[in-house]
């Protein structure tokens, strides 16, 4: 009996070890087949790829390889999970690998897949799979539409690259209709495979920007103008200003008298060297006729003095301020305050002699006397090569603080209001039409103009636009096109 025991024991030891000999021998791994067989695997992105034969649930580790021994680094590998069954585990014949290339993965061609299954590595012939790392094609999504030269600007898309090989990323602004003819590359400040931040260069123009790498070129969808800003500060027309210094507007001033074409705009000695000449002007009297008890007379109301030469009996200007607001060049004149500026006088007959003259009755001061004058700049984009800087409609306004002296009795009641509104029209149309006279605005922009096309000299500016600044001046962008 227990000799026959021993013997079935001994039966079932040796048919449990051929049984597991036999599973060992039918799951070996053998990897006979890769889809695909030739694999790319883009910078930043994932690729999978299915082996095929048996045996595959052995398969612990994947890794790209060139030399058998050393993994690709920067290249990670993740599996389909396996089924809970160890055998069926075993005996898989078909299983997916995902392939992961992190940016700074190696690039290059007939890498190699090795496997670890049981604890040893297995090489996979090249005949069944080679694989490269590559660059993907960069896409570009957006760009700005326009920045000023020398500000940063941001472009967005996919397949950028990375900071730590930012040499092998090339951004270009402009060119001769592709990216490769006479190319002018921005320079990168920041890389991000989805974003690159680069500075506007000077000499760029008008064009779709592009970005290039070892994966390919890309265009923006859209055009990207590139702002040439030349800017003029609020005080740029003081003495110190560089058009101060240039013109001296603040140099001139005005000599107002009475007689036709007796007024004067008088430019500053730099002024007339740029062919700024006098400007005559007529502030005419204010003349009523006043009904009498028995008949009428003539009550004029004129500046006191008619020799423009003397400042005692001229009306002059004090102080000249020119600033830049925005797209308008703002004039703020001052005018004297000393004494008597404007007389009342009535026509009567000497009784005597049966002559007729002027009879003073009225004395005038016009304290504190000053006009604002706006000249606005237009800010239609022009062509530079062409008249690009025009003025409009030139708006005057006049304050002062009235002091009336009448003398002796009049045989008629002043009415200081009517006297006040002529001061005031008056003077604020002696000053616009100084100002707005073809002479005068002609000469500024012959002027500013040559000033600004010498600003612009060397650039790819075609045309010209004023805008406001944001500290209240004014810049004059220049575009390409």
């Amino acid at each position: 009996m227990r000799r026959s025991i021993s013997h079935r024991r001994l039966f079932l030891s040796i048919g449990l070890m051929l049984s597991a000999a036999s599973l060992a021998a039918q799951t070996r791994l053998s990897v006979q087949s890769a889809i695909p067989a030739a694999l790319r695997l883009e910078k930043g992105g994932t690729a999978t790829v299915t082996l095929q034969g048996t045996g595959l649930g052995a398969i612990t580790g994947a890794a790209l390889t060139t030399t058998g021994k050393l993994a690709v680094s920067g290249v990670t590998a993740t599996f389909t999970p396996l089924s809970p069954s160890p055998t069926a585990a075993r005996q898989l014949e078909s299983r997916a690998i995902k392939l992961t290339a992190r940016w700074d993965a190696p690039e290059g061609e007939g890498y190699r897949l090795q496997v670890v299954a049981d604890g040893q590595i297995t090489l996979l012939s090249e005949t069944i799979l080679t694989a490269a790392v590559v660059w993907p094609r960069p896409q570009v999504t957006s760009c700005p539409a326009a920045a000023p030269v020398d500000s940063v600007i941001s472009i967005r898309g996919t397949g950028f690259g990375h900071l730590g090989e930012r040499d092998k990323t090339k951004v270009v602004l402009s060119y001769s209709g592709t990216y490769d003819r006479n190319p002018l590359y921005a320079e990168i400040v920041s890389l991000a495979p989805t974003e690159v931040r680069v500075k506007v260069p000077n000499g760029a123009s008008h064009n779709k920007p592009a970005v290039v790498t070892p994966g390919g070129s890309a265009y923006a969808p859209a055009t990207f103008a590139p702002q040439y800003v030349r800017h003029f500060a609020p005080d740029s027309f003081q003495p110190t200003g560089q058009l101060g210094s240039l013109i001296h507007l603040t140099e001139s001033y005005f000599a107002l008298a009475h007689g036709v074409n007796n007024s004067m705009y008088n430019p500053s000695s730099a002024m007339a060297g740029l062919g700024f000449p006098q400007v005559p002007l007529t502030f005419p009297p204010r003349d009523q006729r006043v009904d009498l008890a028995v008949a009428s007379t003539i009550f004029r109301v004129r500046l006191k003095g008619a020799n423009r030469l003397s400042a005692a009996e001229s009306l002059r200007s004090t102080a000249l301020g020119v600033a830049i607001n925005g797209t308008d060049i703002v004039f703020n004149i001052s005018f004297e305050s000393d004494g008597t500026e404007f007389i009342g006088e009535y026509e009567t007959q000497d009784v005597l002699s049966g002559k007729i003259h002027w009879k003073h009755c009225l004395n005038l001061e016009a304290d504190d006397l000053k006009v604002s004058v706006t000249l606005p700049i237009s800010t239609t984009r022009t062509w530079l090569q062409y008249q690009f800087l025009s003025f409009g409609e030139i708006k005057a306004a006049a304050s002062f603080i009235p002091r009336f002296s009448v003398l002796g009795s009049p045989p008629f009641r002043i009415d200081e209001g009517p006297i006040k509104d002529y001061v005031k029209a008056d003077t604020e149309r002696s000053i616009y039409n100084a100002l707005n006279s073809e002479y005068f605005k002609t000469k500024l922009t012959e002027a500013l103009m040559a000033y600004v096309r010498m600003l612009f000299q060397g650039s790819p500016v075609k045309s010209v636009q004023a805008q406001k600044a944001a500290d209240g001046g004014l810049d004059l962008i220049g575009y390409t096109y």
